[in-house]
């Protein structure tokens, strides 16, 4: 979503001015998937094979981005509550993933899931995304340049304003992933005359990421670069007045809710008469990468800013909070041969988890003169819960 003015003399007489670009993304994802095999006979083993595989990607892409560039802003209404100019951006994306994958077999179980969820990212092929959560860290989709962000952008360049009431510039960016992926696998072979062999092998492979980030400023690019791009632009060489009455505010706030959740179970049991051999072994692999981006940034430069009867606050608010759990579980268990046979029972269990939160806030102000009646804050404040 994306709301603009360029180079326009804009002048309300009554009334407020409002920039505003509003961007909200939801994505509901449920997979489940389930495969079952049974044979043989209660005096032979037979055979009895079941495969489950599941890929799931999930995505959400997108931004907010509000501004003007070049000219002036006038309000005029004198009326309490008016006269007020905001540019306002907004982005909330919430991504929710449930996969369920079960298997299972009278002799061997093999069931593998992997998901990708992500929230910001452009959609990587299965392959790379699996590169990336083996070496637990998104070199690939770096390396392409894919997280192009879920941020919110919002900024005045190059403008002057003068309003009778308020002047607000706010970036708002809202994300929240809830990823749970499940997979259970069992084998069960029985029989009460022969050699049973129970095999059970559970995979999961989770990815999920999250980047975005907050962004309002005030600037007049003097220098000739512009503070986005990094472009080179023609200097700014007008007057850097910024008037609001009733106060001046460039908020920018950055949330972040992540909760990835891994449960794999996988079971093998094996049984037979007391003459005879069983055998049973139970494999559980597990690897998840979690990898939260973020942050907040507020900043005036360049500029000659005032308030005659209000505050001054360039505010700058990051909070991301990651829970990630991973439940990994292998069993197995051989009965029989107890006279003349033998029992064989094997259980590995693997469990490789990254859980990444990088963030950062920063109020800034450059440059730039300011005068307030009431109070002139420049704050930055950043929260980061990892559990």
């Amino acid at each position: 979503a994306e709301a603009r003015i360029r180079n326009a003399t804009v002048t309300a007489t009554t009334g407020d001015v409002l920039v505003q670009a509003l961007n909200s993304a939801q994505l509901t994802a449920t997979l489940d998937t389930e495969a079952e095999s049974s044979g043989g006979s209660s005096f032979n083993a037979g055979t009895s094979l079941a495969i489950n595989g599941l890929i799931a990607t999930n995505a959400i892409q997108g931004g907010a981005t509000a501004f003007v560039s070049g000219g002036s802003i006038v309000t005029q209404d004198s009326d309490a509550g008016d006269g007020n100019i905001t540019i306002e951006a907004r982005n909330d994306a919430v991504l929710t993933a449930t996969t369920v994958n079960a298997t299972r077999s009278g002799a061997t179980a093999i069931g593998v899931t992997i998901a990708f969820n992500s929230i910001g990212w452009a959609p990587q092929n299965a392959l790379f995304n699996t590169v990336d959560a083996l070496i637990g860290s998104p070199e690939i989709s770096d390396a392409y340049g894919d997280g192009s962000g879920a941020d919110a952008v919002a900024y005045l360049l190059d403008t002057t304003t003068s309003a009778t009431g308020s002047l607000a510039v706010k970036a708002v960016a809202g994300t929240s992933l809830t990823a749970s992926a499940s997979n259970s696998t069992e084998a069960a072979a029985s029989v009460l005359a022969g050699r049973p062999e129970g095999l059970s092998f559970g995979g999961v492979i989770s990815q999920n990421k999250v980047t975005s980030a907050a962004l309002a400023f005030i600037d007049f690019a003097v220098d000739g670069v512009h503070p986005l791009s990094g472009e080179a632009v023609t200097p700014y060489t007008g007057a850097r007045t910024i008037t609001a009455e009733d106060g001046v505010r460039v908020d920018g706030r950055d949330t972040a809710v992540f909760t990835a959740r891994v449960v794999l179970e996988s079971k093998a049991t094996a049984e037979t008469n007391d003459f005879q051999e069983a055998s049973a072994k139970g494999f559980a692999f597990s690897v998840s990468l979690n990898d939260v981006r973020g942050g907040a940034e507020a900043t005036i430069d360049n500029a000659t800013v005032n308030s005659s009867a209000g505050a001054i606050v360039v505010e700058a608010i990051a909070d991301a909070t990651l829970t990630a759990e991973n439940n990994v579980a292998a069993e197995s268990g051989a009965s029989g041969g107890t006279l003349l046979g033998g029992t064989s029972s094997t259980t590995i269990n693997v469990i490789v988890a990254t859980n990444v939160l990088t963030g950062g806030a920063m109020a800034l102000v450059r440059d730039s003169s300011l005068t307030a009646d009431l109070a002139v804050t420049v704050n930055a404040d950043n929260t980061a819960e990892l559990t």
